[in-house]
């Protein structure tokens, strides 16, 4: 008897966790979907200008910020000497440090919207970045400034930055990671 009311309360209990994580699941997907009448509790990631985020936002839909022109890893880095480049990107995909160290998930939003911005992503796309050193190399030291500008109360200065990053660039390269060089 007790294994078969142990049996019973597993099993209700497993078909109502079940449902409440079906329940939960919500839509997600590139700024696209604004013109297809998404529902309204679908997650939208902003990945085109961020003023797409914004009238998402201003809609009543949840966004993550991930403008491409500021936080999109797998563009060049505006170096000069850079071994990882794709020209036939065209001269415009290049986004240097400190243009990521500017991002700021929050521009544009009015703040009675501002709690629909559920944070910002900084993408690092494979078919751009086929090897891992090369995926190293575009994320560091962008990463650093990435999760510097998403996480600073206010904005993130740019001039006590590089001194900040100098001693985890020093530990990743003595780990061996492949980190571009820090150049304005």
């Amino acid at each position: 008897r007790e294994f078969a009311r142990l049996n019973l309360t597993y099993t209700v209990m497993s078909k109502r966790l079940l449902l409440q994580m079906v329940q939960e699941k919500r839509v997600a997907g590139w700024d696209e979907m604004l013109s297809a009448d998404p529902p309204k509790d679908a997650i939208m990631q902003n990945w085109h200008a961020q003023k797409l985020g914004v009238k998402a936002a201003e809609a009543g839909y949840d966004v993550i910020m991930s403008p491409n022109r500021e936080t999109y890893l797998d563009y060049d880095q505006g170096l000069k000497d850079d071994p990882h480049t794709y020209p036939e990107f065209g001269k415009w995909v290049y986004l240097p440090w400190w243009r990521v160290l500017a991002f700021d998930p929050m521009k544009g939003v009015d703040p009675k919207f501002r709690k629909r911005v559920l944070g910002g992503e900084a993408c690092n796309w494979t078919n751009c970045t086929p090897t891992e050193e090369e995926l190293l190399w575009k994320m560091w030291p962008r990463e650093c400034a990435f999760a510097e500008a998403v996480w600073t109360a206010g904005k993130p200065d740019r001039a006590t930055f590089p001194a900040r990053l100098a001693p985890h660039v020093a530990k990743m390269r003595a780990d061996g990671v492949a980190v571009a060089p820090f150049v304005e």
